[in-house]
């Protein structure tokens, strides 16, 4: 028997089919976002270098690294929409809020 799936970009599910609302999700999570949360603080510099590393290149000063994680992280998270506007101008990061 043919059942037609809706197709959906879901990043709050982790499942890519779920039978119950009948939908195919195309997210697919890394096996990062699929690890048991932990309370541990993560040094990013020890931990994921390579990632920090990048990071360190795109902004070099620390300052700039500094709200770029505090915005982006909770986006990772909560994989959530945020308020927030990334514009990366020239060698000047500039961060602005939406209010």
């Amino acid at each position: 028997m043919y059942y037609p799936y809706k197709i959906d970009f879901d990043v709050k599910c982790n499942e890519r089919l779920d039978y119950d609302r009948e939908i195919f999700n195309l997210f697919v999570p890394s096996k990062y976002m699929l690890l048991q949360k932990t309370s541990d603080c993560i040094n990013p510099r020890n931990s994921s270098h390579i990632f920090y590393r990048l990071l360190m290149n795109l902004f070099p000063k620390y300052q700039e690294r500094k709200v770029i994680s505090i915005i982006g992280l909770p986006v990772y998270c909560k994989r959530a929409e945020t308020l927030t506007a990334w514009v990366l101008k020239g060698s000047r990061v500039q961060v602005r809020l939406n209010a």
